[in-house]
């Protein structure tokens, strides 16, 4: 699952303008540097200015970045006695798993008129964003606890799932709607210096990461796992 679309896969979809900003005006104080990273603010202002955009969505923030200005432009700035105005603009990938569509924004947080509001809003279509940490987490639970997975450890002399650590790949576009991943599982050492030491081989697992399901669990091949030496 990728997070970088070539320019003539990205298809416009709509912009959004100040009628669907919830707020008014923003008193963002100007950064030291224009290449400052979001503050704790800023990433608030702009999810949430998106968040109203989409308000009928369930999203999922894949990224939310400083939208960097031109280097020209910062390069201007270092050398003025008088330092300009660069407005501030956050770059963010959006998933809405309602619709299962990727979005890349733009959201200007401090312009003249002090409205933050969305200036670019993209649908890229037939991709999806990368893997998140709470899909991470919430897959390792939902594997451990599904009836067909532990039988299959069972089957291979593992009686605690907790013993398993659990690795997501990203794969099986046959629709690019569905964010399907393989986890990848491995017995945990008692050491724990190298957990990929020991692999859990012979079975495929998919999981629908939207609906967070287990659509598949196939035995293929009995593989006996490395010892932990």
């Amino acid at each position: 699952m990728t997070t970088c679309v070539s320019p003539e896969l990205a298809t416009p979809e709509l912009e959004i303008k100040s009628s669907n900003n919830p707020f008014k005006k923003s008193n963002l104080a100007q950064p030291v540097h224009p290449l400052e990273p979001l503050s704790t603010h800023e990433i608030k202002l702009a999810s949430t200015v998106i968040a109203a955009a989409l308000k009928d969505g369930d999203l999922r923030f894949c990224q939310l970045t400083l939208f960097e200005p031109h280097k020209e432009i910062v390069g201007l700035w270092e050398i003025a006695a008088k330092k300009p105005f660069i407005p501030r603009q956050a770059f963010s990938i959006v998933l809405d798993v309602k619709t299962q569509r990727t979005f890349e924004t733009i959201v200007t947080l401090n312009p003249p008129d002090g409205e933050p509001r969305i200036i670019s809003l993209i649908h890229i279509a037939g991709v999806q964003p990368n893997i998140l940490t709470t899909e991470y987490r919430a897959c390792e639970d939902l594997i451990r606890s599904n009836p067909e997975v532990i039988a299959a450890l069972k089957k291979r002399g593992i009686e605690d799932p907790m013993m398993v650590n659990v690795e997501l790949w990203s794969g099986f576009f046959s629709d690019p709607k569905q964010r399907i991943a393989n986890p990848l599982l491995y017995l945990k050492t008692a050491d724990h210096i190298n957990p990929y030491s020991r692999p859990i081989e012979g079975m495929e697992i998919k999981v629908d990461l939207n609906m967070m399901q287990i659509v598949e669990v196939k035995e293929l091949f009995d593989v006996p796992i490395p010892p932990p030496d």
